[in-house]
């Protein structure tokens, strides 16, 4: 008797503990389940507003977790790692442009690095002088450095865009366009080629063969309409000056192609707000008071609209323009030399009065 009490105690103290043991496994089945979902689906991210991670093309695993720690956005790094190393992202780095927000898990972040989910950058580039300042303005915008742009883009065949050196800038047509961060110079310059294409639709083409100029003279005419007035509204009576000059075999007698060849000829930026008499006589090819016809290429690279204007110029008689004396930034146009005398003479007293210079 005393044997069976004593073995139905074992056996009792035996499921106690078993239950104990299964409790506790139990527990910790939890524990862990719950810290997994932490490292994995809980909001992971420190900071509210959203920041940018650049990874650049060919980046290892270990440039990404640097770029991390000095963006200093995540709250765990050890999770991060650890979920990161689960789906094999330290073998799948994607360059790109990538935007973290709010909210985002570890697995959720990984996911986005590890497919490529990057975001695409607003590239604007307007007012230039050349494709050098072009290349600047690019570089800060997409990975590809300076000095790969301005290689890729003078090594275009030029043959197939009855461009050269000189006319080289009007291939690149200002705007805002979307692309991705990564990429190269090939890239961009391949899409600059594809958007020349599609603005030079078979109207405009149509437009600048009926005015008799090929597409490079009606790019070079774009960017002296574009210097010579700030007035989006006027750029049509501009252009429509010029071509009046042209058809009649006049010199252009531009002020900011002699602007554009005093600040060659000086090579520095020099800031001009009057030109000077002297300045008319300045030795070169760019310089519309001493050589006829259009310049050798672009003084800048126009905006679109500067080119729709020349192709779809106001027909008048106009052959002469001046500033208008109240700095408004509009022009006082003439049809004859003494009427336009006297609009000179209007705008000199002014300057005078304001003691401008140079």
């Amino acid at each position: 008797m005393g044997r069976r009490r004593f073995k139905r105690r074992s056996q009792k103290k035996k499921n106690r503990i078993g239950k104990i043991l299964f409790l506790l496994t139990l527990a910790l089945g939890v524990y862990a389940v719950i810290k997994v979902y932490g490292l994995i689906l809980k909001d992971n991210i420190k900071k509210e507003e959203p920041v940018y991670l650049y990874i650049p093309s060919g980046a290892s695993y270990e440039t990404v977790i640097d770029s991390l720690e000095k963006l200093d956005v995540l709250k765990s790094f050890t999770g991060f790692d650890l979920v990161a190393k689960l789906k094999s992202y330290p073998d799948l780095v994607k360059p790109g442009r990538y935007k973290i927000g709010s909210g985002l898990s570890n697995n959720e972040l990984v996911n986005k690095l590890r497919s490529g989910d990057q975001e695409v950058v607003q590239l604007t580039f307007n007012n230039l002088e050349d494709i050098y300042e072009l290349a600047g303005i690019v570089s800060r915008q997409i990975e590809a450095d300076s000095a790969s742009l301005v290689a890729e883009m003078t090594s275009i065949d030029v043959d197939d865009f009855e461009v050269n050196s000189a006319t080289l800038p009007s291939l690149f047509l200002p705007n805002t366009y979307q692309f991705y961060w990564n990429t190269d110079a090939d890239g961009f310059v391949r899409r600059m080629v594809l958007e020349f294409n599609r603005f030079w639709n078979n109207e405009r083409k149509s437009k600048a063969k009926s005015m008799n100029l090929t597409i490079p003279e009606v790019v070079t005419l774009a960017s002296i309409v574009h210097k010579e007035t700030v007035k989006p509204d006027e750029r049509k009576r501009v252009a429509g000056l010029y071509v009046n000059r042209i058809r009649k075999n006049w010199k252009l007698q531009s002020d900011p192609t002699v602007i554009f060849a005093v600040k060659k000829k000086l090579n520095k930026d020099t800031i001009i707000r009057r030109v000077l008499y002297k300045d008319l006589r300045t030795e070169s090819p760019y310089n519309t008071y001493l050589n006829p016809g259009i310049p050798p290429g672009p003084i800048c690279i126009p905006p679109l609209g500067a080119i729709d204007a020349v192709l779809y110029h106001e027909e008048h008689e106009y052959m002469y323009m001046c500033a208008r004396e109240d700095f408004s930034g509009y022009h006082n146009f003439a049809i004859t030399a003494s009427q336009h005398a006297i609009n000179r003479a209007k705008y000199t007293k002014e300057l005078d009065r304001r003691n401008i210079k140079r």
